[in-house]
């Protein structure tokens, strides 16, 4: 009795210990696996990190927006701007009465008014004809050497041959004009030199004298004007000394009349004790020389 009990302890303890191990083994499979798919898993999730982080970085460096390193300063020139600021040079034609006020009323006549058009072209030459007896000629030119230098140049000639309007009498008239101007820099200060020429010249032919009793003398009488000016402007460079205006002209006419002017204009600027201080100077020189050799005219008729 006491044997068959041993014996089914024993067989109970052996089964005991198989199942232990069964279970250990399956155990340490089970232990196995899960290591081996949470390897693979972080292995994936690894691998899923790297890619996303690879891709994040991509996606940001695809937005990213370009940096531009030049300095972007107030002082960054548009060409387009420079050039609509520049000042534009334009030939207008000025109507010059060519009799003296005190003239008698029927010498007291305007020349014949031409009206002026636009320039469309900056390079142009015209000829007209207005009647058989006048015509006329005109042009303008337009060069730029570079973006600080460029000329202009314009001339206009006019005459007339015959009546003009308001006077019965027979008359010649003519006028001519020339205007030049050239634009640079001198030492970083805009610098502008302009050159006009001017004649005017008109004869009439048959002029009552008034000054004379007998009412039945008839002269002839002209006149003819000439007058030219030498402009030059210095600009400034922010300095001190802020431009230079100057101007040399002369004038004459057919009985003797030379006028010869001269003037100069400096300017600066000064800052002390934080006031602006700006001086102006003047300097003019006037000579008229005046001559009554023609024998058609008295100093009480000039």
């Amino acid at each position: 009795m006491i044997k068959i009990k041993r014996n089914k302890m024993i067989k109970a303890l052996i089964d005991h210990l198989i199942q232990g191990i069964v279970r250990r083994h399956n155990l340490t499979l089970t232990l196995t696996l899960f290591t081996l798919i949470g390897s693979q898993v972080r292995a994936q999730n690894t691998a899923d990190s790297t890619g996303v982080a690879t891709e994040v970085v991509d996606v940001v460096k695809s937005y990213t927006p370009s940096i531009n390193l030049r300095p972007k300063t107030k002082w960054d020139w548009v060409p387009e701007e420079g050039q609509e600021s520049r000042p534009a040079f334009a030939y207008n034609h000025e109507n010059v009465n060519l009799s003296p006020s005190d003239l008698p009323a029927v010498l007291r006549a305007v020349g014949p008014a031409k009206e002026i058009t636009p320039r469309p072209l900056p390079n142009y030459l015209r000829v007209w004809l207005g009647t058989r007896s006048s015509a006329g000629l005109e042009g303008f030119v337009n060069r730029e050497f570079n973006p600080e230098s460029y000329l202009n140049l314009a001339f206009d000639h006019q005459q007339l041959n015959g009546t003009i309007k308001g006077v019965t009498l027979p008359t010649d008239w003519a006028k001519s004009g020339l205007r030049a101007q050239w634009r640079t820099e001198l030492q970083n200060r805009p610098s502008i030199l302009a050159l006009s020429a001017n004649r005017s010249a008109v004869q009439w032919y048959g002029v009552p004298d008034t000054l004379s009793l007998d009412q039945s003398v008839n002269n002839d009488f002209g006149q003819t004007y000439q007058k030219a000016a030498l402009r030059h402007r210095l600009g400034s460079n922010g300095g001190w000394f802020t431009g230079l205006d100057s101007e040399l002209s002369f004038f004459s006419d057919r009985y003797g009349v030379n006028e010869w002017s001269f003037s100069s204009s400096p300017r600066a600027k000064l800052i002390w004790d934080k006031r602006v201080l700006s001086f102006t100077g003047n300097i003019s020189y006037l000579s008229t020389r005046f001559s009554y050799e023609d024998p058609q005219i008295t100093a009480q008729d000039y």
